[in-house]
């Protein structure tokens, strides 16, 4: 057992070594990249030991000391994703054409600005040449980009809040750890940068709708690290009179991720918080009933579908989710207008789900890359979601058969007549959905 307890305690020096030199080997690149990694060899190892305890640490999600806890599990899959947003998000000082993640300049550039910043007066005898390797520190550029950094890690914890939030579960975020303000002198948290996980359970109502009684969640906000109700005004949406500029609450039913996860996809039910909070703050459309309408949800500028809600009492209402082929959108409309298809149609072609557009050759035929165009579709057959596809599964030939259905056909000779003269139909076909 003794010896067990000593080889153990060999392990942790070694692996604690092991992170210090690897955090120096780290500082005297970014030494190099902000000015001169001589100033590296102008500290004895007193002075790098107390760079070493100072620094600045990772931003890491923990657990509140009380209430609801997150499991360990979730904890380290917030941590990972965090570690991964800042590691892919860049700082630049365009003045210098410097360069670096937004993880390097949170926790090296930092940890080497607050030493340099206090270095003159605390080491006198190498203050003056360290101070002088970074010129770069006393600009304005730099104080600037520092905040600039802060205010894009909160944004990030604000997303990575909204990724990990559920419509029928429980909304998330992350607040600052705050600290004791008796703290002990050797008292090292001021320089972690702990933010603690809260989560808010989703208040339910149950509501008749359609002469039905049916559970629906309120949509609550995570903005500017404070749980805020979701609310819309008639105004907002189109409409006049004396209750214009009264709040509506908003509330959405589980129905609505049950169609996004048929008509789009899993990836974007797992994503649905995102996705529907950013549709339900742009500008709706009239849906073409009283008190119905339409908030588009996009994928940048390409248009996926729409969130469809209705007016009920004194609250609006997201009750489903329409692909943008869907009949009830405007393009569903056009689709039908101009080749005749129905819902059933849709259904049957597969075109009513936005697999069919990824994992099919509809791209590469031109009559339907113009039909698709017209009706506003057209952004579909521009997505690159090849994440969504199995793994060597060979693309879906279905364009033709769409083709031969509305009645269309290839210029004879092109290469697109030729290739799908040879393709075979194996597209999956959905059941028809409403």
């Amino acid at each position: 057992m003794k010896r067990k307890k000593k080889n153990n305690a060999i392990q942790n020096k070694q692996e604690r070594q092991h992170r210090q030199n690897e955090f120096f080997k780290k500082l005297k690149q970014i030494m190099a990249l902000l000015g001169d990694d001589s100033a590296f060899d102008l500290l004895n190892k007193r002075r790098r030991l107390m760079i070493y305890h100072t620094r600045i640490r990772p931003f890491k999600v923990i657990n509140p000391t009380e209430g609801k806890r997150a499991s360990k599990a979730a904890l380290q899959m917030l941590n990972s994703n965090l570690t991964r947003l800042l590691q892919h998000t860049w700082v630049e000082l365009d003045k210098h054409q410097i360069k670096m993640s937004l993880y390097d300049f949170s926790i090296y550039a930092e940890t080497l600005f607050l030493f340099w910043r206090n270095v003159a007066r605390q080491e006198p005898d190498v203050g003056e040449q360290f101070y002088a390797c970074f010129p770069i520190f006393e600009e304005e550029e730099f104080d600037a980009q520092r905040l600039k950094v802060f205010n894009t890690v909160e944004r990030r914890l604000e997303t990575l809040a909204w990724l990990f939030s559920d419509f029928t579960t429980s909304t998330t975020r992350f607040v600052k750890e705050k600290l004791e303000d008796d703290r002990s002198p050797l008292d090292l948290s001021a320089f972690y940068n702990n933010y603690v996980v809260e989560q808010k359970e989703v208040e339910t109502e149950l509501l008749e709708i359609g002469g039905h009684r049916r559970t629906v969640f309120q949509v609550c906000l995570n903005t500017q690290q404070t749980f805020t109700p979701l609310t819309i005004t008639p105004e907002k949406l189109g409409l006049k009179g004396m209750m214009q500029k009264f709040p509506l609450k908003v509330f959405m039913q589980k129905h609505v991720l049950v169609r996004m996860e048929e008509r789009l996809g899993k990836p974007f039910v797992d994503l649905g918080y995102l996705y529907i909070v950013t549709a339900l703050l742009q500008e709706p459309l009239p849906a073409g009933k009283p008190n119905s309408f339409l908030f588009p949800m996009t994928e940048g500028d390409i248009r996926l579908g729409y969130l469809k809600a209705d007016i009920i009492g004194d609250k609006l209402v997201v009750r489903t989710f329409l692909f943008v082929t869907n009949n009830g959108t405007p393009e569903g409309k056009k689709l039908q207008e101009l080749a005749g298809l129905a819902k059933l149609d849709k259904a049957y072609l597969g075109i009513d789900r936005l697999h069919t557009f990824i994992a099919s050759d509809i791209k590469e035929h031109q009559q339907l890359r113009e039909l698709f165009n017209q009706v506003g579709c057209g952004g579909l057959l521009q997505l690159n979601y090849s994440w969504m596809l199995k793994a060597n599964k060979k693309q879906g030939a279905c364009a033709d058969r769409l083709a031969c259905y509305l009645g269309l056909q290839q210029a004879a000779g092109s290469p697109e007549a030729n290739n799908h003269a040879e393709a075979s139909v194996n597209i999956e076909q959905p059941a028809a959905s409403s």
